[in-house]
């Protein structure tokens, strides 16, 4: 499937920024990140034509409290040259979909903390490689 796919494209359709004061502080605590993307809103159309809704949240922690709250929904679309049926397309979305709008999110979650004027890390990068063989076995 991956070799008969083109995007279409990548569009964001909704999004939402929160952000404490407690995020402004410029102690050393450090912050954790938490990703989340959500399900797969998926549709298979007769022309080959595969699109899926794709939110992503991610929530960064100072000392266990939520100091900002980013979330953001993608509309991705590809064309699939012969077609496939609804669940390739959901395994495709749910891989390469994914993998195709993280950056459009993480350059978001970027900006959005650069325009309030907190300093916080940059979101990790996701990619298809398992994080160890037990975890790829599972």
């Amino acid at each position: 499937l991956t070799g008969r796919a083109t995007l279409r494209g990548i569009y964001l359709t909704e999004t939402c920024f929160d952000m404490t004061p407690q995020a402004l502080e410029l102690d050393d605590g450090g912050v954790n990140h938490t990703i989340r993307p959500s399900d797969i809103e998926v549709t298979v159309e007769k022309d080959g034509v595969i699109s899926g809704i794709i939110r992503f949240e991610a929530i960064s922690r100072r000392k266990r409290r939520r100091v900002i709250y980013v979330s953001a929904r993608y509309f991705v679309s590809y064309h699939v040259e012969g077609g496939c049926d609804q669940v390739m397309a959901e395994l495709f979305l749910d891989s390469v979909g994914k993998l195709a709008a993280y950056p459009y999110f993480r350059a978001l979650v970027g900006s959005l903390v650069a325009q309030a004027g907190t300093r916080v890390p940059a979101l990790p990068i996701l990619t298809f490689q398992p994080r160890s063989v037990q975890y790829a076995a599972d």
